[in-house]
């Protein structure tokens, strides 16, 4: 009789203990780098804003790609500037890459500041699809360093929030190729605030759309240091309204040394919409390469 009992009594705690465990949450708020980086990405799938919020930053660094694709877009309404931080820790360097686009458009816009340029530069093209102008101008201009050829992906609306500091630092050389992948109608969406940004190397590398929808006003902001970097394609395919932003600073250098071949691309449509202030930048050079 006591073998019975005591069978029935060790199976009793074992249910028990099974059901206390099925339905045992993570303690997502004790969690180290080395813990969390332990969990089965199916435990993300259920992880609600206030657990996501609750994990410590140090943690946040042992987060995979997986494990971050598995996370609700409701959720990710929990990440923090500190956290976004950490994602692209030492201990796994290629979390970012495991963004959804719905994720993404979930997080706070001033949540954006966090990230950095390592991770912004593994971020699929597709995850970047959803961004909000109010997310873009957050991230900082670091961070815009970051971007690669999956700029390309990023929600051209969104570039209503992009800003000259940010569109500057894409010349440098942690990300070459991100100004040859802008679009026509990205740029078209920039602020004409932003187009003081432009330098010469970004602009040598735009493919020869890219200016095919740009206005007057924003032409007006584009600098001369810009300018050196026009080759005759982008000139030409440039939208004839935008010739009337053009500047006689920005004019005289198109025929720098840097690029001769710019004024070649105006067209008779390009000139006349030219204010008769800019006409005082036309050089000897540029008058000799355009057609």
């Amino acid at each position: 009789m006591i073998k019975y009992i005591s069978v029935a009594l060790l199976s009793a705690i074992y249910l028990l203990l099974f059901i206390n465990n099925a339905d045992a949450a993570v303690n997502w708020s004790t969690l180290t780098a080395e813990t969390l980086s332990q969990l089965q990405p199916s435990e993300f799938n259920t992880i609600n804003s206030t657990q996501l919020s609750s994990i410590p930053v140090a943690a946040i660094s042992g987060m995979s790609s997986t494990q971050l694709s598995y996370i609700p877009a409701d959720a990710a309404t929990g990440f923090s500037v500190a956290q976004v931080a950490k994602l692209t820790g030492t201990y796994s360097t290629d979390a970012c890459s495991g963004f959804t686009a719905a994720v993404m458009y979930s997080i706070p816009a001033t949540v954006y500041s966090g990230f950095l340029p390592g991770c912004v530069g593994i971020i699929h093209s597709e995850a970047l699809s959803q961004w909000t102008s109010e997310q873009l101008s957050n991230l900082t201009s670091i961070a815009a360093r970051g971007f690669t050829s999956n700029i390309a992906g990023l929600n051209p609306s969104a570039f209503a929030g992009f800003s000259s500091a940010q569109l500057g630092i894409l010349k440098n050389s942690y990300s070459t190729d991100a100004c040859g992948n802008l679009l026509p109608n990205q740029i078209a969406f920039m602020p004409p605030a932003a187009f003081s940004g432009w330098n010469r190397n970004c602009v040598f590398l735009l493919k020869s759309m890219a200016f095919s929808s740009i206005t007057a006003a924003q032409m007006s902001f584009f600098p001369p240091d810009g300018a050196k970097g026009l080759t005759a394609d982008v000139v030409q395919n440039m939208s004839p309204q935008s010739g009337a932003g053009w500047t006689s600073a920005s004019l005289s250098a198109v025929a720098s040394t840097y690029s001769t071949d710019g004024c070649g691309g105006f067209s008779a449509d390009h000139v006349a919409n030219m204010t008769p202030s800019a006409f005082s930048g036309w050089t000897k050079n540029c008058v000799f390469f355009s057609a």
